[in-house]
């Protein structure tokens, strides 16, 4: 008997009369989604003024910062370039204070309702439970769509598919001042839950007033924001979010930011 045959011998004494025990199949579940919905968040002075105080009080155009409508114009920017590449997107700008969980539910800038994203995501869900859902966020814009995805994932609400953080600032500016003269955003650092995280980090090779602005505010750049699935340093300036978001500098540097959410809306269903 040759070695083959001894060894098929030999197999068949062991095996025969058991039940060859298979590991338990795991499912593999596929997100099917039928829509997307992006919100774009801006940070301090971006839709409304920034002045540290409550927002129910009117103040003269000429007293504070902005608006500067910097996320408005990256939105509408993206939106133009990615049109005849994806279908079914949603699209609405924010500010910073319009995504600190419900704060700024019933509250009004200049006698017009704030919007919340908080209460708009849960809204379109409810609409259709199969939405994507996608935040761009610069500044403390960037801090507050890191903190409203972890509040989003512990409320069971949803958990966000990509998740953009451009130049994202707080560490300091979440815990100066108290009650309404807080800054509104997530006093805690944020612990961001998201099926892919992109963060860039400004680093400019000379500081402008906004970077100034951004470094007293706390950029948000340490352990955490390196668990991010994209990093990427910028040498563009603080203000400059939509030069940093269409900057190709991810997957050696033939994909940007823009590019990597295009290619996320790509996956919703025609």
């Amino acid at each position: 008997m040759n070695d083959a045959a001894i060894a098929l011998e030999s197999f068949a004494k062991q095996t025969c009369g058991r039940a060859c025990v298979m590991p338990p199949i795991q499912p593999v579940v596929l997100d099917v989604y039928k829509q997307s919905f992006t919100a774009f968040v801006g940070g301090a002075a971006d839709k409304y003024q920034f002045l540290g105080r409550p927002l129910d009080i009117d103040f003269p155009d000429d007293i504070g910062a902005g608006p500067t409508g910097i996320m408005k114009s990256c939105m509408r920017k993206f939106k133009e370039a990615s049109s005849s590449q994806i279908t079914k997107a949603k699209f609405e700008y924010y500010g910073y204070e319009e995504a600190y969980s419900t704060d700024s539910v019933v509250k009004r800038y200049r006698g017009k309702l704030l919007l919340n994203l908080l209460t708009d995501i849960k809204n379109i869900l409810k609409e259709e439970p199969n939405t994507q859902i996608n935040l761009v966020g610069h500044s403390l814009g960037g801090w507050n769509v890191a903190g409203l995805s972890e509040e989003l994932s512990k409320a069971k609400i949803c958990t966000v598919h990509t998740l953009i953080t451009i130049d994202p600032v707080g560490i300091r500016l979440s815990k100066s001042g108290v009650g309404n003269d807080r800054a509104r955003i997530y006093y805690l650092e944020p612990d961001p839950v998201a099926k892919k995280w992109i963060n860039i980090f400004s680093q400019p090779l000379k500081n402008y007033r906004d970077d100034y602005i951004a470094i007293l505010g706390g950029r948000w750049n340490d352990d955490d924001t390196a668990k991010a699935n994209f990093n990427s340093v910028s040498t563009y300036h603080h203000g400059e979010a939509s030069e940093m978001f269409f900057e190709k500098k991810f997957l050696e540097n033939k994909m940007s930011a823009s590019d990597l959410l295009v290619s996320e809306l790509k996956k919703v269903i025609k």
